[in-house]
C-alpha cells in the first residue's frame, strides 16, 4: 500500500507495484508461524514497516519513464571519490530503511562519494555481513577504487567487523567507523533474550553481553583502521522510546545513549563522547539533525588518510 500510494502521488502508471512490494516482503516470512500468523506480537509492525519503506525506496530509484525496471545493483553511487581518499559506505543498524536520513545526500552535496548499503534486518551478524560484502564489492567496482571506507551505526558496527576479520573484506576496507555500536553488548539484549517470545529474533541473542563476549574472541582485529564514537544522552520522560531503556543500562553500564553503553561503544581508537542518544546518532526519529555530525566523521577520515 505504501508503495502503490508513492507512485499514484507522483502519477507513475505500472501493473507492477503491488506484486513488486510483496516480493520484498517475503523476507518476513520466516517470522511467521506456520498458519501464517506473527511468531511475535512486535516484530511484524517493525519489519513490515522497514520492507514497505524498502519497496518504495526500491521503486523511486527504478522509476524511469513511467516504467518500472526492477533488479538495479543494491546501492547507488556516485563516483568519483572528492574528499577521502576513497569512498564512503554507510552500513545501517538492527532495521533497515532506519538510518541516515538525508546523510547521503548531505555529503555527496560536499562533494563526498558516498554508498548506502542495506542488509536483513533482525538478522544474524553472519547473514548480514555476507549480504554487505557484495555491496562493498559493488562499490569497488563502480567506482574503480582499491578499498572504500565504512561509517556504520550500531548493529551496522558487527556487520562490518565480521566482513573484514571473517570474510576476506579487510584486503578492500580501509577503515571502519562506528556509532554507537554495541562492541560488549547490550542489557538490553540481555533482558529482551530473557522474554522467550523475542527469541525467535536471531538479532536479539547476537547483541547480548555474553554472545559479543564469544564473538570478539573469533573477530579479532584485522589490518584495518578502527575509530569508534559513543553516545551519552540525558534521556526523559519526554522521550519515551528510550526513557526504561535508558535508566535500566544507567543502572547496570553507566553512560549510555538510551540502548548502547559508552563502555561497549568504545573500539579501537575511542575518538568521541557525543551528547545524543541511540536514535540521534542515527538520524532517525528525532529533531536533532546529524548530518553535520556525519559530515565531521567524514572529514576525520579525510584527515587521516
Amino acid at each position: 500500500f505504501a508503495t502503490e500510494a508513492w507512485l499514484r502521488e507522483r502519477n507513475v502508471s505500472s501493473k507492477r507495484p503491488a506484486s513488486a512490494a510483496r516480493a520484498l516482503t517475503q523476507r518476513c516470512r520466516r517470522y511467521l508461524s506456520s498458519d501464517g500468523r506473527p511468531r511475535t506480537p512486535i516484530a511484524m509492525n517493525s519489519l513490515m514497516t522497514a520492507c514497505a519503506l524498502r519497496a518504495s525506496r526500491l521503486l523511486c530509484r527504478n522509476c524511469t519513464g513511467g516504467k518500472l525496471v526492477l533488479g538495479d545493483p543494491p546501492v547507488d553511487v556516485v563516483a568519483p571519490c572528492a574528499v577521502t581518499k576513497y569512498p564512503v559506505v554507510l552500513a545501517h543498524g538492527l532495521i533497515e530503511g532506519t538510518s541516515f536520513n538525508g546523510v547521503k545526500h548531505f555529503l555527496r552535496e560536499h562533494g563526498f562519494s558516498v554508498f548506502q548499503t542495506a542488509v536483513t534486518s533482525f538478522d544474524t551478524v553472519e547473514q548480514r555481513a555476507r549480504r554487505l560484502v557484495p555491496q562493498l564489492l559493488e562499490c569497488r567496482r563502480v567506482t574503480n577504487v582499491d578499498k572504500v571506507n565504512i561509517i556504520a551505526h550500531s548493529m551496522g558496527g558487527l556487520d562490518s567487523r565480521y566482513a573484514i576479520s571473517r570474510l576476506g573484506a579487510d584486503g578492500y576496507v580501509a577503515s571502519l567507523t562506528t556509532l554507537a555500536t554495541p562492541h560488549r553488548g547490550s542489557c538490553i539484549a540481555d533482558r529482551v533474550y530473557n522474554k522467550s517470545v523475542f527469541r525467535v529474533l536471531p538479532a536479539v541473542k547476537e547483541l547480548t553481553r555474553q554472545a559479543l563476549e564469544q564473538f570478539n574472541k573469533e573477530t579479532p582485529n584485522s589490518g584495518v583502521h578502527y575509530f569508534s564514537y559513543g553516545g551519552d544522552a540525558v534521556v526523559t520522560k519526554k522521550n519515551p522510546l528510550l526513557y526504561k531503556s535508558w535508566k535500566i543500562v544507567t543502572q547496570e553500564e553507566g553512560p549510555n545513549d538510551g540502548v548502547v553503553s559508552v563502555t561497549s561503544a568504545q573500539w579501537g581508537e575511542y575518538v568521541e563522547t557525543l551528547p545524543l542518544d541511540h536514535c540521534e546518532l542515527a538520524n532517525v526519529v528525532c529533531k536533532y539533525d546529524a548530518r553535520p555530525l556525519y559530515l565531521r566523521l567524514a572529514q576525520h577520515l579525510a584527515e587521516n588518510g
